[in-house]
């Protein structure tokens, strides 16, 4: 049996995947898995537990948004041996999900494509000692996913990073 390190982010989107998490876990242990689940508790939490353990998993799933994944493979490209990441999209806008034609709106799908057998490889950039899996921004709204109120994401979806932009170029 393998073993998976599954990361969540429980407050991200609209927190639906403590909504599935029974699911998505029988999803994992229907393939196979032996799982640890940890839950995140704030920005970097993922980061640190894939970089504590990552290494004593054949696979880390993590579900959350784009913050999430970026957290997970800044962990994952650190580790001494290769570790397959699965992603459940569960945040706000999910571009990552979107640019790969990932289920966005799906949650167990997301999870048998994370815990399946089809791998799919991606190219990891990395500019300075930080690692990117599909975007590398700069300018004047680089921050503005990080910067936007997570209360605000949750009611107002896309048009709260509008506005957050709006107001930064004010």
């Amino acid at each position: 049996m393998q073993k998976l390190l599954f990361v969540f982010n429980p407050h991200s989107g609209t927190g639906e995947i403590g909504k599935h998490l029974v699911e998505v876990l029988n999803v994992f242990t229907q393939n196979d898995y032996e799982v640890v689940v940890y839950p995140t508790r704030a920005a970097g939490d993922g980061t640190r537990k894939v970089l504590e353990e990552g290494e004593n998993y054949d696979r880390v799933v993590v579900a959350g948004g784009d913050g999430m994944l970026h957290e997970a493979l800044n962990a994952v490209m650190k580790l001494s041996k290769p570790v397959t990441v699965g992603y459940i999209p569960t945040g706000t806008v999910n571009d990552f999900a979107t640019t790969h034609g990932l289920p966005k709106n799906n949650i167990l799908e997301a999870a048998k494509i994370a815990a399946g057998d089809n791998i799919y490889v991606t190219d990891v950039g990395k500019f300075g000692d930080r690692y990117f899996s599909y975007v590398a921004a700069f300018g004047i709204a680089t921050n503005v996913a990080y910067d936007t109120n997570q209360k605000s994401k949750k009611r107002w979806k896309v048009l709260a990073y509008v506005a957050n932009i709006a107001k930064s170029i004010i």
